[in-house]
């Protein structure tokens, strides 16, 4: 099967509705199924809005979490044979999917209606029942010491209070300070067709859409719902005041858990640079700790690491972060290697064919991925969110240069700035 995501296919469409809201197409010939994934402009990172009339809000952490539970709840809970249905929160947006082998246009309607409705039904039954099972998930996470040390380095790189630092769902403290009339106003602000993207991916074609989403009509601009968002990143402008040095917890894990960050200010907000300075970000780190690197070949032959000990990075808001980390028998032995690593680097730089090696490897992952449609769909929201075409990830992977890739390493990995998590065994 063709992976659109990765070439110039020119299936793909991208077009507005009349209410505003953004939709991209990806029709696969011979799949089965259809996955619609409608994306929220509202993720755990927001924590202040302003609404005309009404002065600015302060949302508790987990605000946008909680919202998401109403809203499945109330739209897709019911949906029965018509689909599959999953949500998910993160800190950049809120997304809801449906996946269906039967006529999608059906199978849509409730994510559709999430765009045209204007009230939520909440409860204060419903508000108790959904306060318990999310401190129930806040209370199991705080058990899996991946979770934790996550947390932990977060901690480590960024200031307190910082919406990074706190779980997507919030505490068990800030759940209890949400409220049924703030989540109708988050609602009224964030849940509009115009912060919406929809994203239909599989058995698919753009002329079936385009004839079921012609039924919407346009939202006059005077409208009563139409509000004004406060951007996060005005009221977090501090970025590189956190514990610094090594944080350390104890919890009842069999073996340690390690992750060490780096963090960095000035990257690009959205767009076709950001694209590229993701691209070259996981060149990078895929060249200095992937599993065919002398760092990690050296760690896993001495029984040091496993299987799952892994790197990732991200980029919000001008802000970008890289971790590495998992279960080790030696943190401190870990620590000294990846210190080691960044002098021999910075002296002698980085083989053409380890970097070249590293793009053919990022571009099977990318590819292996789109196999994954689910993910995949939820991955193409997240990145027109940011206004990035993942479908032109391959291209840029492929030109990649080892002069990009040493300079986004001076530049994101100073030892200076190296932070470390630990979870250890107690």
């Amino acid at each position: 099967m063709v992976k659109p995501a990765f070439t110039s296919h020119p299936a793909i469409e991208s077009f507005r509705t009349a209410m505003g809201m953004e939709v991209l197409v990806v029709p696969l010939t011979g799949c089965m199924r259809t996955y619609a994934t409608l994306a929220i402009g509202m993720g755990a990172m927001e924590q202040y809005v302003s609404r005309k009339g009404d002065g600015r809000l302060r949302l508790p952490f987990g605000t946008a979490h909680f919202l998401e539970h109403l809203v499945y709840h109330q739209f897709l809970s019911n949906i029965g044979m018509e689909g599959d249905t999953h949500a998910v929160t993160s800190h950049w947006l809120t997304c809801y999917q449906v996946a269906t082998t039967r006529e999608w246009q059906q199978a849509i309607v409730p994510l559709l209606a999430i765009a045209e409705e204007e009230q939520l039904t909440v409860t204060e039954f419903i508000m108790r029942r959904e306060r318990r099972v999310i401190s129930h998930e806040i209370e199991m996470y705080q058990e899996q010491g991946n979770v934790v040390v996550d947390q932990l380095l977060k901690r480590a790189l960024f200031p307190s209070g910082h919406p990074l630092t706190v779980d997507i769902a919030g505490t068990t403290r800030s759940v209890a300070d949400v409220s049924a009339p703030l989540l109708q106003q988050c609602f009224d602000i964030f849940y509009r067709a115009e912060r919406m993207k929809l994203v239909l991916v599989g058995n698919v074609t753009s002329d079936e859409v385009h004839a079921r989403l012609g039924d919407f009509e346009s939202i006059p601009a005077e409208d009563s719902r139409r509000e004004e968002v406060i951007p996060t990143e005005k009221r977090w402008e501090f970025y590189s005041s956190g514990k610094g040095g090594v944080v350390v917890e104890s919890r009842p894990v069999p073996l340690p858990f390690l992750k060490v960050g780096f963090m960095e200010q000035g990257v690009p907000l959205a767009g076709e640079l950001l694209l590229r300075y993701l691209s070259i970000a996981e060149v990078a780190l895929e060249a200095l700790w992937g599993k065919e690197s002398e760092f990690y070949q050296s760690l896993f032959e001495q029984g040091v690491i496993g299987d799952h000990f892994n790197w990732e990075s991200k980029a919000i808001r001008g802000c970008a972060y890289s971790s590495l980390g998992g279960v080790t028998a030696n943190p401190q032995m870990v620590v000294d290697q990846i210190k080691e690593r960044l002098v021999e680097v910075s002296h002698l730089g980085l083989a053409e064919e380890r970097i070249e090696r590293a793009k053919e490897r990022r571009a099977g992952k990318h590819l292996l991925a789109a196999d994954d449609l689910r993910h995949y769909s939820i991955t193409l929201a997240h990145g027109m969110m940011q206004q990035m075409m993942e479908w032109k990830r391959l291209a840029i992977l492929k030109s990649v240069t080892i002069s990009d890739v040493e300079a986004w390493i001076q530049s994101h990995c100073k030892i200076e700035g190296l932070r470390v998590a630990v979870v250890e065994k107690g």
